[in-house]
This record gives structure tokens, sequence and C-alpha cells, in this order.
């Protein structure tokens, strides 16, 4: 919990490249706990898109998608990469299992609707 919050921290404060340091002590302290270690990837997945460093950024989402299959914003953050990079059917995929899971999450039908073509509501 103590990761979390201090990497949620150094999120706000834009010091991407200390929450990928944080993530990595968290990942190494924190045996057991898979939704932890699923919130630990995607903050330090975060980071990396920020950095421009998209590889590593789908490869601990994937992984954070893994640990915890329920994890929307996973998901949402995962499709949006592929989108960026013409993968449509990766990213149509993964759009619409962010959406199943928060079907009230504004961004998740706006993404939705873009990569779809659908109309939600």
């Amino acid at each position: 919990m103590y990761y979390i919050m201090q990497i949620d921290e150094l999120v706000k404060e834009e010091n991407y490249e200390q929450v990928i340091t944080e993530a990595n002590d968290a990942l190494r302290n924190s045996e057991g706990d898979e939704k932890w270690r699923a919130a630990i990837l995607f903050n330090r997945a975060y980071a990396y898109i920020k950095l421009n460093q998209q590889d590593l950024a789908i490869k601990d989402l994937k992984q954070s998608i893994q640990l915890d299959r329920n994890f929307p914003e996973a998901h949402y953050n995962l499709a949006l990469i592929y989108y960026q990079q013409g993968n449509m059917e990766e990213a149509e995929e993964l759009i619409e299992k962010a959406y199943q899971l928060d079907p009230n999450n504004d961004d998740f039908i706006n993404m939705y609707e873009q990569i779809t073509g659908e109309k939600v509501k």
C-alpha cells in the first residue's frame, strides 16, 4: 500500500523516471497480492507511456491484465496504444473489454465508439 501511495504522488508530480524506480522496488518487495502487483505494473506502464516507451508499457499492461483480468483502465490504456499503432483488431478487443467492465466511463464509451464505429447510447 505504501508503494501505491508513493507512486500515485510521483505520477501527480509527473516524475515518471522516479515512478519507474519506485515501481521496480515495489515489484521486488510485493510478493503475493496480484491486485497490488497489477496496480504497480499499471502505474509503471503509465510512466513508460509518458516517457514514450510504448514497448515497455505494452509489456507491463499485458502483465497487469494477466494478474487482474477485471482492471478496465489497463485494458483501456493498452487499447489506446494499439489504436495509435494501427493495430485495430487488438484495440477493438481491449476497448470492448474495458467498456464491459465499466460501461459508465465516458472515456471508455468515447474510445469504444471511435474504435468500433458503434454508438453506445
